[in-house]
Parts: structure tokens; C-alpha cells; sequence
């Protein structure tokens, strides 16, 4: 239910509208015919081209607008923190395994144990709502809450590559930074947790690195692992991934002084979108163009898609980033407009912050 409302959520937000697929069509151009290696194959006439093409459209158009949509990610990411909290919850309080074979049978009368039997969504909802609502890192509340929803400051993936374009090296610098932060995340086994970039992520970090400066790179039995000049090494590059790290919380933050909004951002990382004609099974289709041909061909040697510049199955996919901040309340229209957070505002502040504080120094 949780996951159902935030895609349907996510259909209205991003304006998505899904596309008419003629499958009866479709379905009767299906044949058995040799391909060109002489091997009998399951292939598509030619009346078919069209719709194939279509389908994979209505792929690429729900993968880009609205799987990918920021609305959506965010809504995903309440969701999973969600059900996350409600697992433990149960774990803790009467050693429940919640996602189990167990929880989805009819209830045992031998079974001693408490246990969730039948699980459906009621059992997610009502400890979230009654015993997790105000739980701090539980997001039931901002779930629930509209004034506590986070917004996020650009709206694309194609308006996220204009501003990185338009801002190189700020741009590169920020992502590098967020990169290593994602993969913090996923070293600590909660890669797909997003990033909460505020004051406690800022002091947690700094604990973390005094620990690790303070930690002894070595075996069980006592000896050292790496010589002095790799742990050197391992140290200086872990002081200027924490002076980097530092520097973008710092810019974040009088990014969120200077705009009267809370210093409390979430990051959050998508794949960068690929169109599904570039994937080698949709390639490799089989197409039987004339009832008289001896072989079939490869849908990329008769779709006139792959002559386009739109697929390029040769670039590098890289990660999309969003950042994420919560609109502050709103006193009046006039306030309110002059309080908006921008993709632009942000970028330009970026580009300032790193001109005058980071390149001085590089």
C-alpha cells in the first residue's frame, strides 16, 4: 500500500500518462521462422515493427518520468525507512521475524510464541501510526505530514545535467563528494538509505574519522597488516576525503542560512536513465520482413531508432543526484516567493562557494 500510493502519487506529480499498446496486434505477428545462423527462432513479422517500438517507448517513458521521478524516490525512501523501523519494531519486542514464510501462513494454535500471521499491510500501518509515529528516524511522521515533506530542488534528470554543465567544476567537485557519501552509506550496509546531510550527520562523521585515526590496522594475531607507508597512505586519503566531506557540509550549510530554510538536506541517488533500445535483447529482436526471405534479421537493422542519436548504448551511465530540503512555512505569498529555494540559486551559490573557499587552496 505504501509503495502503491507512492507510485500513484508519482503518476500524478510527474504528469506521466501511460501509452496504448495494440498487443492483439502485436500477438499475430509472432512466427517461427530461421534466423541467420540457420536456427529456428521465435520472430515478429514486419506490421509489427510499429508496435514493438511502441512498447519499448512505453518503457523508456515510465523509467524516465516516472520511476526516476524525484517525487517518487523520495516517497520510496519513507516508504522503505518505514517498513524497515515497523521489521525491527517486531524483531525487538517479540523476536518476530515480520518478512518471513512464517508470517504469511495461517496462524499455528501450537505456536507458544506471539506471532504475525496473515501479514498484510494493516500489520505495517497500525504499529507505524501507534508505536512509531514520533520515533526519531522512524519518518512515520513526515511521511504522514505535508508540512514536513521535503521538496527537491531540481525537478530532472535533464535539468540536473544543464546545471552541471553550466557549472563545471563546482559541479564535478559537489558530485565527487556525494559519490563518496553514497558509498559511506553502502559500506555501512544502508546504501539505499539515502544521505541526511544536518548538524548530527556532521558530528557523527567527525566521531567516525576519529575513530578510524585512532584504529590499528592489524591481523588477529597481532601483526601489521600494511606496512607504515600504506598506512600512510590509507590516512592522508581518508584526511582529504573528511576535508572534502567537511567542506560541502559547511557550503550546504550557509546555503541553508543564507535562504532561511533548515540545514537539514537529504541526498538522495538515482541511475542515470537508459533508453531500453540500447539494451542488446530489444537488439537482437527477430524480424521476418518478407514472407519469401530465407533468414530473419535484428531489430536494429531495419528499426530506423538505432540510426537516431537518441540511444547510444556506449555512454557511461552516471549517477543522478538529488538534494532534498524542507520548504519553510509560509507567512505570505510575497514571503514565500522570496524565500524559494532554486535548482539555479543553489548551483550559484555552489559556484560561489567554490571559488572563494576550495579552488584557493587547490
Amino acid at each position: 500500500m505504501l509503495i502503491g500510493w507512492t507510485i500513484c502519487c508519482g503518476i500524478y506529480i510527474s504528469g506521466y500518462q501511460g501509452i496504448s499498446i495494440d498487443y492483439i496486434r502485436l500477438l499475430k505477428g509472432l512466427c517461427i521462422k530461421k534466423d541467420i545462423s540457420g536456427q529456428y527462432a521465435i520472430a515478429f513479422k514486419r506490421p509489427s515493427l510499429s508496435i514493438i517500438e511502441n512498447v519499448i517507448f512505453a518503457h523508456d517513458a515510465e523509467k524516465k518520468w516516472l520511476q526516476s521521478h524525484p517525487a517518487v524516490l523520495y516517497g520510496g525512501f519513507l516508504a522503505q525507512n518505514i517498513i524497515k523501523k515497523v521489521s525491527e519494531y517486531y524483531k525487538n519486542q517479540n523476536n518476530i521475524e515480520l518478512f518471513s514464510k512464517k508470517s504469511l501462513l495461517l496462524p499455528n494454535k501450537r505456536d507458544a510464541q506471539p506471532q504475525v500471521n496473515l501479514l498484510s499491510d494493516n500489520d505495517i500501518l497500525c504499529v507505524a501510526k501507534n508505536q512509531l509515529f514520533d520515533q526519531e528516524g522512524s519518518y512515520v511522521r513526515e511521511y504522514y505530514s505535508r508540512n514536513k515533506w521535503r521538496h527537491p530542488i531540481w525537478k530532472s534528470e535533464a535539468e540536473y545535467r544543464f546545471l552541471l554543465n553550466k557549472n563545471p567544476k563546482a559541479g564535478s567537485w559537489l558530485c565527487e563528494i556525494w559519490q563518496a557519501l553514497v558509498s559511506h552509506g553502502e559500506n555501512k550496509g544502508n546504501g539505499e538509505q539515502g544521505v541526511l546531510i544536518d548538524s548530527a550527520f556532521v558530528q557523527d562523521y567527525e566521531r567516525e574519522q576519529e575513530e578510524f585515526a585512532s584504529r590499528e590496522i592489524t591481523a588477529k594475531d597481532g601483526k601489521v597488516i600494511l606496512d607504515e607507508k600504506e598506512v600512510k597512505k590509507q590516512k592522508d586519503a581518508q584526511e582529504i576525503g573528511h576535508k572534502k566531506i567537511m567542506e560541502m557540509a559547511d557550503c550546504m550549510k550557509k546555503f541553508a542560512e543564507d535562504n532561511s530554510i533548515d540545514y537539514s538536506f537529504l541526498l538522495l541517488s538515482a541511475k542515470a536513465f537508459k533508453s531500453g533500445f540500447s539494451e542488446s535483447d530489444y537488439r537482437k529482436i527477430q524480424i521476418s520482413m518478407y514472407e519469401n526471405d530465407e533468414a530473419t534479421v535484428n531489430l536494429e537493422e531495419v528499426s530506423t531508432i538505432y540510426s537516431s542519436n537518441t540511444v547510444n548504448a556506449n555512454e557511461e551511465e552516471k549517477a543522478v543526484y538529488y538534494v532534498y530540503y524542507r520548504r519553510p512555512p509560509k507567512e505570505s505569498k510575497g514571503e514565500a516567493k522570496k524565500n524559494q529555494v532554486s535548482a539555479e540559486k543553489f548551483f550559484h551559490h555552489i559556484e560561489k562557494y567554490y571559488s572563494e573557499k576550495v579552488q584557493p587552496e587547490r
